[in-house]
């Protein structure tokens, strides 16, 4: 589907211009426009946002946008957190159905970055001829709609647009400012998100399990609603205290809303598994080990599956234990607990 673009045209400026004939000059490349084009839209897009220059970081899947643009407090390249990306070719080049391929191509990976996203849109241009595709993800099926193409001006002004659009926002996660700048996004659940930092000096307001004793990586998960999943995955990493199989906590804040962790690990790759069985057979002693010690102490994880171990100085380290079920003593009253469904989810306690 096909659509005009109606929007405003960005007045005329002087840097505008200079850039204009910039490009009017013959045998420049796409490299080397993208420097002048990214000082471009720095000078014209809103300041809440930063553009950067990204054709050499694969940071999508192994794609590398030319250019990205995200919110300016994100100091993190990462498809969870952008805005928007730029695709440049060389003027005069036709913005041709394979280049628009693969456009298309980058949004479908930076939507499966951002699953809660309704809709993308990102920019093909060869600066005399502007393209903006956007796909709709609403809806059961994507749809994808191409708008006509347009002049350098009004497409200016329509990326300033879709920047503050409600259903083009990367999601912000509540990680607090005290934390520093976010070494990488590790994950995410439908109710927390995880990412990795590096400390020494905890704020004060943390209680502090495990010292720091120098500057560490460490992995912070935060809960992005209201689920109590958190509070009780803090109270059970506190309970089996420091084994090499599992999470060692090492803060946790007093709303029970947000924790550390160590260490920082690797997700397990089944490619290097399958060729790899010396990598395979410790990989499953190490989560066997794990599972005979947790259920020494009364511990069910019920959610063990492969997006749950990770790998760290050879060693497997099973993580995410918000489903997990603590078995009661054979003295206490019997307590209902709901079968949630899952991977190895344990049978109701009836059935134990």
């Amino acid at each position: 589907m096909t659509r005009r673009l109606i929007c405003g045209v960005l007045p005329d400026s002087p840097e505008l211009l200079k850039f204009q004939i910039y490009c009017s000059k013959d045998g420049l490349t796409e490299a080397q426009l993208y420097t002048k084009f990214c000082s471009i839209l720095r000078d014209t897009l809103p300041k809440t946002v930063q553009v950067k220059d990204t054709h050499k970081n694969r940071y999508l899947d192994d794609r590398a946008p030319d250019i990205s643009i995200f919110p300016k407090d994100i100091h993190l390249t990462q498809g969870t957190f952008i805005h928007t990306i730029i695709e440049v070719k060389a003027v005069g080049t036709g913005l041709t159905m394979d280049t628009r391929g693969q456009v298309l191509d980058c949004i479908e990976r930076l939507a499966a970055c951002q699953q809660h996203g309704h809709s993308f849109t990102a920019l093909l241009t060869n600066i005399n001829e502007n393209v903006f595709l956007r796909v709709d993800y609403s809806q059961n099926e994507p749809k994808t709609l191409v708008y006509d193409p347009c002049e350098l001006r009004q497409a200016l002004s329509f990326l300033g647009e879709i920047i503050t659009t409600p259903d083009e926002q990367p999601a912000i996660y509540p990680f607090p400012e005290a934390l520093g700048t976010c070494q990488a996004f590790l994950g995410r659940t439908h109710s927390s998100a995880v990412a990795s930092f590096w400390l020494h000096l905890l704020p004060k307001d943390l209680v502090t399990v495990s010292p720091l004793g120098c500057r560490t990586e460490v992995a912070v998960k935060v809960s992005t609603g209201t689920d109590p999943a958190i509070r009780k995955e803090i109270e059970i990493l506190k309970r089996l205290g420091d084994n090499v199989s599992i999470p060692r906590l090492v803060f946790y804040d007093q709303p029970h809303s947000m924790f550390g962790m160590l260490p920082v690990g690797n997700p397990v790759r089944l490619d290097s598994l399958l060729f790899d069985s010396f990598l395979a057979r410790a990989v499953l002693n190490n989560v066997l080990d794990w599972l005979l010690f947790l259920h020494d102490n009364s511990d069910i994880h019920r959610d063990l599956r492969w997006g749950n171990i990770i790998t760290s100085q050879g060693r497997a380290i099973i993580i995410d234990f918000n489903h997990s079920y603590i078995i009661p003593s054979p003295n206490s009253p019997p307590k209902a607990v709901m079968y949630q469904g899952g991977y190895c989810c344990a049978p109701p306690p009836s059935s134990l």
